[in-house]
């Protein structure tokens, strides 16, 4: 076991989850799929617009139809080309007008902003012609020491030592102390206006999964299946609710009031009884509440004279509860936003995504019924599967969207008020720099993050090296301290080898601050293609009708399909795994209980390393520790 822990420890930083996540979030020429990308690609300026373009106002430009495009064209549902967005070292503009490259012990002395600039490619087509591309800078980045933008990073600390005439056939550590830095610093920090400060982890419920639990209401029990639904950047969380008279009713976020499941499962264009009863059926005992729901459908309180019968009916209704007395274009954008907007919205925006949307509350109201029907157990949301953590790059990403939206909004708005016909488009003087720079420096510097969560950023612990370890590898809950949530505070079993049972504060931080265990890495996600063509390679059949003994397949809490031998199918991909076939990313389990097959391969997901252990004897032999220890 030494030979192992010794190999890890040499191979692995003691940040590198928080170093490797902020990696994955910069654009850089080597990650040209960066998450910040992601976010050019998707920003809408508004909700009509299409994304990754400006569409500057027709009646303030003098008629010329005028597009500015910022992000990546897209085909058949991915984005494609050469990036549009990326971020250089860092660099300081001095008093005189020159730029110099900045070191982060510079940084510190001079109570400076350890930052680097965001550049920005813009395309302008004026009336079908298109202009040459544009590079813009749009702002500053705060760099993480050690990532690899920083210019303690390899080449970047090659080129600075060149260029001021230091060692440059050194050694790494002499080349460290050249800069003034720690050769055994771990780096993991950021530094604002001089001081060091740490983006604190942030541990949450696992977005796009289905979790059923009991709530008690009027002091009667009631079922309720929920799901944090998250997709580029918008989270909300869409409820199912099964009444005393047997009533399944959706809660859907900034809606007021419930619709009855059956309704909006037809408003989505699944008009037929025996569709809605095949996507949610699953036992012969479901059958009284699901005809329960469609009777109730047709009852004409809903719509005189004969209720809700097809999809027509359901809109109408949907339009009389929420747009009563409107025109009809705006009763229709309305439940166009409703149904497409802000149910579901990680199943899709547009009118094609319905069905899946209507197959999915199918899914939803099929759990809350197992549920009903003692066929399956509440979901405990402090169990560690039903958990995600935020690293930096994660919580970055937040604050970079917000930030980007704004400059973007701004450029808009700058552009058409001052746009002259003869002079032409003027982009460089139209950007604000320092709105989107502020934006950032300020919630570094406060901790005040998008969403009213506070204290996420903080000066880093510079007691002793194991306090600051200890800082950079912290996880807070986002729940409230006055209450007692006892249970929350509780050790968990999935806890074990995960996060350290004893470092959490006494008081009322106790339990809810919580400490990494040094051997656990951060998953940091891959594309779900890849697994899914290797499912189907390996006999997954679709979603059907008629499921008889097949076990069904979940992939990131989103059902894939039916497997026939899923017991199987779950040593495969652990086979398959192990052989390096499939990533190491992907992690599985088999739930004999529901005959369910639980596969994840999203970010976010605290693992541990494990032996494997065939016929009762470890796989790992005497040579291969042997050969670690070289």
């Amino acid at each position: 076991m030494k030979e192992i822990i010794e190999s890890y420890f040499k191979n692995e930083s003691i940040v590198g989850d928080q170093i490797e996540s902020m990696n994955t979030f910069i654009a850089s020429p080597d990650n040209p799929d960066s998450i910040m990308q992601r976010i050019v690609d998707e920003t809408k300026i508004s909700d009509d617009d299409e994304p990754g373009v400006i569409v500057l106002d027709p009646s303030k430009t003098g008629g010329r139809d005028i597009r500015i495009y910022f992000g990546r064209p897209k085909e058949n549902g991915k984005y494609y080309g050469q990036p549009t967005v990326w971020i250089d070292t860092p660099e300081i503009k001095e008093a005189s007008g020159a730029t110099n490259q900045i070191t982060p012990q510079e940084a510190r002395i001079r109570d400076l902003n350890y930052t680097a600039p965001i550049n920005l490619r813009l395309k302008v087509v004026e009336d079908g012609v298109e202009a040459t591309p544009e590079t813009i800078k749009i702002g500053e980045m705060p760099v993480m020491v050690r990532t690899k933008v920083c210019t303690l990073y390899g080449s970047n600390l090659d080129k600075y030592i060149e260029k001021n005439n230091g060692p440059i056939n050194g050694s790494r550590t002499a080349k460290l102390q050249y800069v003034g830095e720690d050769p055994n610093d771990s780096g993991g920090y950021f530094i604002i206006s001089g001081s060091e400060r740490v983006i604190v982890s942030l541990e949450d419920l696992a977005p796009n999964k289905i979790l059923v639990e009991y709530e008690e209401k009027y002091e009667t029990r009631t079922e309720v299946a929920k799901v944090f639904s998250q997709a580029g950047g918008y989270r909300a969380m869409t409820s199912l609710e099964k009444s005393r008279d047997g009533d399944i009713n959706v809660n859907i976020p900034t809606i007021s009031g419930a619709i009855p499941i059956v309704i909006l499962m037809k408003a989505l264009g699944m008009e037929r009884d025996s569709d809605i009863h095949d996507a949610i059926y699953s036992t012969k005992e479901m059958d009284p509440i699901i005809y329960y729901n469609i009777e109730a459908s047709r009852d004409a309180k809903y719509l005189a004279p004969n209720g809700v019968v097809n999809q027509e009916d359901a809109i109408n209704y949907l339009e009389k509860r929420f747009a009563a007395g409107q025109a009809k274009d705006f009763r229709e954008k309305k439940i166009s936003q409703i149904v497409d907007k802000l149910l579901l919205p990680h199943l899709g925006d547009s009118k094609e995504d319905r069905i899946k949307k209507a197959l999915y509350l199918g899914r939803m109201a099929r759990a809350l019924l197992e549920l009903n029907l003692g066929k399956r157990k509440v979901d405990d949301k402090d169990h560690l599967a039903n958990k995600r953590v935020k690293l930096a790059g994660d919580l970055m990403d937040e604050l970079f969207r917000n930030a980007f939206q704004s400059v973007m909004k701004d450029l808009k708005y700058q552009l058409e008020k001052t746009y002259n016909r003869k002079k032409g488009l003027r982009i460089k003087p139209a950007v604000r720099q320092d709105l989107l720079t502020q934006k950032i420096i300020h919630a570094m510097s406060t901790g005040n993050w998008i969403g009213g969560r506070t204290g996420v950023s903080q000066l880093l612990d510079r007691v002793s090296n194991v306090s600051t370890i200890s800082h950079l590898r912290r996880i807070i809950s986002p729940l409230t301290r006055s209450q007692p949530h006892f249970e929350a505070r509780d050790l968990h079993p999935t806890q074990w080898g995960r996060i350290c049972p004893n470092e959490t504060p006494e008081g009322q931080n106790c339990g809810l601050v919580k400490n990494e265990a040094l051997m656990i890495n951060v998953s940091k996600g891959i594309d779900t293609i890849d697994v899914l063509e290797f499912l189907n390679d390996r006999g997954m059949r679709e979603p059907s009708k008629e499921e008889g003994d097949l076990g069904r397949v979940y992939l990131n809490g989103d059902f894939v399909g039916y497997h026939p031998d899923p017991e199987g199918l779950t040593t495969e991909v652990r086979k398959a795994r192990r052989k390096g076939d499939l990533s190491d990313e992907v992690n599985i389990r088999f739930d004999s209980v529901n005959n369910e097959v639980i596969i994840n391969c999203d970010r976010g997901r605290i693992r541990r390393p494990l032996l494997v252990v065939e016929n009762g004897k470890a796989t790992i032999t005497r040579d291969i520790l042997e050969r670690l220890r070289l």
